[in-house]
């Protein structure tokens, strides 16, 4: 019988969002080793030297599929230990559940702020976009899906440009990816048997109002 990470791993086809940052910032190093790229957060950058950030600005259910779509059900054999401490093998039933997605991803380029630093933002904001045209090609070999450009965002400097530590443009892309879920349904079904039970068992809360004579 064929084993359950073999049947996910057929069906998982789309580049998920950390592989997708990974290899954009690989191919982007090669080019401008002297400008880091990483996800938002993951690590911090000194604002004195150019940076790029990217982070999901919004996750939505794709369009073509908006609910959960069943793929598979079938049967594996899973080992477990019993009570006595022996491993045992059981034969447990599986459905494997995929949700589709639309990302839209914003690339936030740092600039430091100081004299000329809106051109070099600007410039580097081109260079950028010149980069990810050149290797959409190259991503979507490596799996990302329906990678598209979708819009530059406003400066955000504009009205507090003398406040901030650096100036900042944004480029926003959209991906596809999926989640590939499986379930294994005695685990989910002794799970509801719990939770009803639990449930079942609550005691009535009961309001005990003053009387009018209190």
């Amino acid at each position: 019988m064929e084993p359950v990470h073999n049947r996910l791993q057929r069906h998982s086809e789309a580049m998920d969002y950390p592989k997708f940052v990974k290899a954009v910032s690989l191919a982007w190093v090669k080019a401008h080793p002297s400008i880091p790229l990483f996800a938002l957060g993951s690590q911090k950058f000194d604002t004195k030297y150019p940076a790029i950030t990217v982070h999901i600005h919004s996750r939505t259910p794709d369009n073509n599929t908006p609910k959960v779509i069943p793929l598979e059900s079938y049967y594996t054999q899973e080992k477990y230990f019993d009570q006595n401490g022996d491993e045992q093998e059981r034969e447990v039933a599986v459905t494997t559940l995929r949700q589709d997605f639309t990302n839209e991803l914003v690339f936030t380029i740092h600039v430091p702020a100081q004299e000329g630093g809106g051109e070099v933002a600007d410039i580097l904001t081109e260079e950028f976009e010149r980069f990810m045209v050149e290797h959409t090609g190259l991503f979507m070999k490596l799996g990302a899906r329906n990678l598209r450009y979708l819009r530059r965002f406003h400066d955000d400097n504009l009205l507090k440009e003398l406040s901030q530590q650096s100036v900042r443009r944004f480029v926003a892309y959209s991906l596809y990816t999926q989640n590939v879920t499986y379930v294994k349904h005695p685990q989910l079904q002794s799970l509801e048997i719990e939770i009803r039970a639990s449930l079942d068992s609550m005691e009535t809360i009961v309001t005990v109002l003053p009387s009018p004579n209190d």
